[in-house]
């Protein structure tokens, strides 16, 4: 579901396209925008390629619950990078929409104006390159004259001509990430008796002022010198969750919300015979009378729905809520997230299966604001009750296991919409052992200098999923020199002898790749020493982030893991160890690192190691810790084993 796509505060930027359109003389700047154009920036202001000088948002909600929503956009080109700002996209949903630009239009210092050309204004299909159909369009812009100094200037209103939710309107004011905005200010216009909550977090401005006036009450917010940050870092949460914003909303409550979903979804997953049918013939002709039975039931019609129906979304008029019937999926064997849910719960409720339409909010979008009413979900999926809760089902998630979620979902607030009521459940969080990697290498010495490796590989949870669904993409040739690519970066002398799988169509299984290879120089000399290194770089992907001293927000990361390897060397003739990398024992709240060594009496050496992390979200606190943390990993990782000749000539 889109559902927050086309009345969000959305900026898609891309590059500036010079156009040989006629540049049109416009109207005069107001008094206000010339005052806010001379105003000087601050350092931080002036780092950055642009400042917006104003952002506005103004909101008419009617008594019949159609909306306007009006914004005006002020921003200054400050640095010639500013200039890639100069294409602005605009969201909007056809079907119950009519987006109005009022003016767009570049401004110079000395307050000519230069009209945007209606030859380069057009309306887009944003998602023409993917498997979807929907009544969003863009309108998109580009703007003329742009030069450090100069001014962007745009005003437009989304207009509803149609009343989908008919439960009340909300939304979120949003500031650009990573920007200033010198002046903002929010209005919201609704009859007397509507009640408007609102959330405002790191906001000067906590609280907005009231004025009430012919039956109309105004909740206004003018704000100065919003700094969503200072500096830019990897591996942040979602924005909504850390940067400021306003979160409004006239929903009086979340059964408001569901009743609305209920009466939506009435009859959409209801079955008839072919799905029956299908039913029978995968589930049994009787409904399931133990649990085991129930669970093989639910496993089979699952499997059906993830692997048989293909993903579409056919997001078009009221389907941008509402479910495609489960008939039409089952006969057109596609469906979004969604349709794909109706399915399964008209073939769940043909075996005589209770379970119920699942809408949550993903992890990325930021977390659900359980104490203010929306419909701010943008996913869909299956829950089924059992005797120790929920299981949830994402009929979307192509080559993931049973019951297996998408990180993005895990330990997220979902909304139960039930017969006749609704519920408020935790998504299930994997554990670092669901999503384990496992390595096992046999390393074998052909001479002093060149090996060939036995590696084992299995591959659970979510990257798991992730690696089904990058080799089925891929043609086998071209996985291979994917993997042979990888390989090389670790050991540039290698070449891959032999690569199978396990059965990838089979996702309840742990993926296993079975690799074999060889590699020239496989250790590096130094006199009479040769020298190689048996840890994988596992901090190597975590190492950027500890470039600076401290951070600002936390560290995100989408799912625990644990990587673990064994690695039996059979040591070459006329060679004995001389030393070997230290073991090492880490411990902290978010992750572990452990590493061992074992010479058995024949010579036989075993290196164990495991990288283990804990926590999707790390505090700024505890950076230090981390970054020492990571540091330890890494320098391990470059420690050699080294050999020595046992006797006699020398290398």
């Amino acid at each position: 579901m889109k559902a927050k796509v086309f009345i969000s505060l959305i900026l898609v930027f891309s590059f500036l396209k010079y156009c040989s359109a006629q540049e049109t003389q416009g109207q005069a700047v107001d008094e206000e925008i010339l005052k806010l154009m001379k105003a000087s920036l601050t350092y931080d202001q002036g780092t950055l390629p642009v400042t917006f000088m104003l952002i506005e948002q103004d909101y008419k909600i009617g008594g019949d619950g159609l909306t306007t929503k009006r914004m005006h956009v002020l921003m200054k080109i400050v640095k010639e990078t500013g200039k890639d700002f100069g294409t602005i996209s605009l969201p909007y949903n056809a079907y119950y929409q009519d987006l109005e630009l009022i003016k767009a239009r570049t401004i110079l210092p000395d307050g000519q104006t230069i009209n945007v050309s209606s030859d380069v204004i057009q309306d887009k299909a944003p998602y023409s390159g993917y498997p979807l159909y929907s009544d969003i369009k863009i309108k998109q812009m580009s703007f003329a004259r742009l030069e450090p100094g100069n001014f962007i200037e745009y005003e437009i209103a989304w207009k509803d001509k149609k009343l989908i939710f008919d439960k009340g309107y909300w939304d979120d004011m949003l500031f650009p990430f990573g920007f200033v905005t010198r002046a903002a200010r929010l209005r919201i216009t609704v009859p007397s008796a509507t009640e408007v909550k609102y959330y405002v977090f790191k906001i000067p401005q906590a609280a907005p002022v009231v004025t009430e006036n012919d039956g109309q009450k105004t909740y206004f917010w003018d704000m100065a010198y919003i700094f969503p940050t200072h500096s830019y870092e990897d591996a942040i949460p979602p924005y909504p969750d850390i940067g400021p914003r306003i979160f409004f909303t006239t929903i009086k409550t979340w059964a408001d919300t569901a009743s609305w979903f209920r009466k939506l979804f009435e009859g959409q997953s209801d079955y008839d015979e072919t799905i029956q049918e299908k039913t029978k013939s995968l589930a049994g002709p009787q409904e399931p009378k133990t649990e085991q039975e129930r669970e093989q039931a639910i496993r089979k019609l699952y499997a059906f729905v993830q692997k048989d129906v293909r993903y579409v979304a056919a997001e078009l008029k009221e389907s941008i809520f509402k479910p495609y019937p489960a008939r039409e999926v089952f006969a057109n064997r596609y469906g979004d997230c969604k349709g794909k849910s109706a399915l399964l719960l008209s073939m769940l409720k043909a075996a005589g299966i209770t379970a119920h339409y699942a809408l949550v909010k993903t992890r990325a979008s930021g977390r659900q604001l359980s104490d203010f009413p929306s419909f701010d979900f943008n996913h869909c999926l299956v829950a089924v009750p059992g005797k120790e809760g929920f299981l949830f089902l994402d009929p979307t998630y192509a080559y993931a296991a049973f019951g297996e979620l998408p990180s993005s979902m895990q330990a997220t607030d979902v909304f139960l919409v039930t017969e006749d009521g609704y519920k408020f459940e935790k998504m299930p969080f994997l554990k670092p052992e669901d999503n384990a990697t496992f390595s096992n290498k046999e390393i074998k010495f052909t001479d002093s200098r060149n090996v060939t490796i036995k590696d084992n590989t299995t591959i659970n949870g979510t990257d798991g999923a992730s690696f089904r669904l990058l080799s089925a993409s891929m043609l086998p040739h071209v996985f291979r020199e994917m993997i042979a690519a990888s390989l090389k970066k670790q050991f540039p002398g290698s070449e891959i002898d032999s690569l199978t799988f396990s059965d990838t169509d089979n996702y309840d299984l742990p993926l296993s790749i079975n690799l074999s290879y060889h590699v020239s120089n496989f250790t590096d000399k130094a006199g009479e020493l040769l020298l190689f290194s048996l840890s994988e770089d596992l901090a190597a992907s975590f190492l950027p982030l500890t470039a600076s001293d401290d951070r600002k927000y936390p560290l995100w990361f989408s799912h625990p893991l644990i990587v673990s390897q064994k690695a039996v060397i059979n040591l070459p003739g006329g060679l004995k160890l001389k030393s070997l990398p230290s073991e090492l024992s880490l411990e902290e709240s978010f992750g572990s690192y452990r590493r061992k060594f074992i010479q058995d009496k024949d010579g036989i050496l075993t290196m164990e190691e495991d990288f283990t992390l804990k926590k999707c979200e790390i505090s700024e606190v505890k950076f230090v810790k981390f970054k020492s943390f990571i540091k330890q990993v890494a320098e391990a990782a470059a420690e050699k084993v080294v050999l020595e000749p046992q006797a006699g000539p020398h290398l």
